[in-house]
């Protein structure tokens, strides 16, 4: 098996070095159906930090652009059945600084510089996971408990399609209304300023759920206020 780091992901200047490690370690994670559902305290444990730093880590890769992620809650509820983790493949080219040739005066450009994360080479398969694409076995789906990651070999045979709907940005009381909901102190209008100049993206892919961006916000925010507690702490 392989850890695969692409040069798009390794050239990303606004990246540290452990976050560019961490987009290895979930292509090292990921099973056939190209996706992982490992926990932060999994993921810390193959990187060698602690599952706070795990979810700064992942916010940087989501807002750079490099991984989707989302959320199944059991029904009716706000609990976690399941995180997956998409490692999210594309073409460097806006990283190296090179103009794309069009493949004809049909292809927008921007198509064939970043093409989409379904396209190219899908990552390897998790070395726990033994399945033939091509002769696909039954297998009984697991559900854990929250906090939990399902055993290797047992991933669902046919992943339920999230329904889609049309994204329409919020409103500053919008935001200001979930944030207090959530009491995480984060300024709504900053939020919202920030996204709008941004057109509503997630680094280079458009914005699904605004809710979850305030929750990576608000994941970052305990981050930074641990890292600097622990500076704090040792400089006394």
């Amino acid at each position: 098996m392989f850890i695969v780091i692409p040069s798009v992901v390794k050239l990303d200047t606004e990246l540290p070095l452990s976050a560019q490690m961490l987009y290895g370690i979930i292509t090292w994670k990921c099973n056939s159906y190209a996706y992982t559902w490992a926990t932060n305290r999994e993921l810390g444990e193959a990187l060698g930090v602690s599952a706070k730093r795990v979810s700064a880590l992942l916010s940087q890769l989501e807002e750079r652009g490099h991984i989707e992620t989302e959320i199944e809650y059991k029904d009716g509820t706000r609990e976690i059945l399941r995180r997956y983790i998409y490692p999210v493949m594309r073409s460097a080219r806006g990283i190296l600084g090179l103009d794309p040739t069009p493949e004809n005066e049909d292809t927008p450009p921007s198509k064939q510089a970043y093409p989409s994360p379904g396209a190219g080479i899908p990552p390897p398969e998790n070395a726990e996971v033994i399945c033939n694409i091509n002769n696909k076995k039954n297998n009984t789906p697991y559900s854990p408990p929250q906090g939990d990651s399902a055993p290797a070999g047992s991933a669902p045979e046919d992943k339920p399609e999230p329904s889609r709907r049309r994204f329409v940005p919020p409103s500053v009381e919008q935001v200001a209304a979930y944030c207090r909901e959530r009491g995480n102190g984060i300024d709504p209008d900053a939020f919202v300023n920030y996204y709008t100049s941004k057109g509503w993206t997630v680094g280079r892919s458009p914005m699904k759920d605004w809710k979850a961006a305030v929750r990576t916000w608000e994941q970052r925010r305990r981050a930074e206020r641990k890292e600097a507690d622990d500076e704090d702490d040792l400089f006394q």
